[in-house]
């Protein structure tokens, strides 16, 4: 999209216009401050599965003034045979917990995220989770151990990756954490995540993954 509110109505103009059958369903809504994030089904064409979307609005003065999206499509199988949407850990309500210690959850999960994908310490997943561990990223199983090996399979496999955090948005048992992951020069992925945390503990995982792309319409970068 183009900056302004022209790039925002010509980009909706023109989707609208080859999808006019379109639909979006909101999952999730975690807000702090003045950041807003916005976990979505967006489906382009009924009968498909459409996409998995993360948008992130920043608010001054009762207006949006800024915008970052990661899209992911919705695959027709998981690893771990949950999809990409649900609440699986009790109580299965969406909305972020109204009594749950937001900046303690906020610290716990940042730590958590820091020892894992910036320092490069699976253990530290033994220290943060609690089985059963629900997950619903594609690729990777349920539970403690098959979040261990799947990260340590990334980190033998890309020896070079890093993680950037760029920003934190928490409330109630809900923490989203948007980043950069480099997996080798030139190669790069915006990332949300969302983890659900109960009684000190990280009881569940959402992500929406996308490759930077090597050009945009705005000359923004995605973070």
């Amino acid at each position: 999209m183009a900056d302004g509110a022209a790039g925002l109505r010509d980009y909706l103009t023109a989707q609208n216009k080859a999808h006019p059958d379109a639909r979006v369903s909101i999952k999730r809504v975690i807000g702090e401050g003045d950041l807003i994030a916005v976990h979505s089904n967006l489906i382009l064409e009924p009968g498909t599965r459409g996409y998995s979307v993360l948008d992130l609005y920043r608010v001054d003065g009762r207006k949006i003034v800024e915008h970052w999206d990661t899209t992911q499509e919705v695959p027709a199988t998981t690893a771990s045979g949950n999809d990409m949407f649900s609440t699986l850990s009790q109580p299965q309500v969406s909305r972020p917990a109204p009594y749950a210690p937001t900046a303690l959850n906020k610290q716990l999960v940042t730590d958590m995220y820091k020892q894992v994908f910036v320092g490069k310490d699976v253990t530290a997943f033994d220290r943060y989770i609690v089985d059963p561990y629900y997950q619903h990223n594609p690729g990777g199983a349920n539970g403690i151990k098959a979040a261990k090996d799947g990260i340590a399979g990334m980190f033998a496999a890309f020896p070079d990756f890093h993680s950037d955090i760029f920003r934190v948005v928490a409330e109630g048992d809900l923490v989203v954490i948007q980043s950069r992951g480099t997996a080798m020069p030139g190669v790069a992925a915006g990332v949300f995540d969302i983890y659900r945390v109960q009684h000190g503990k990280v009881v569940e995982h959402w992500d929406i993954v996308q490759n930077v792309p090597s050009t945009s319409a705005n000359d923004n970068s995605m973070f």
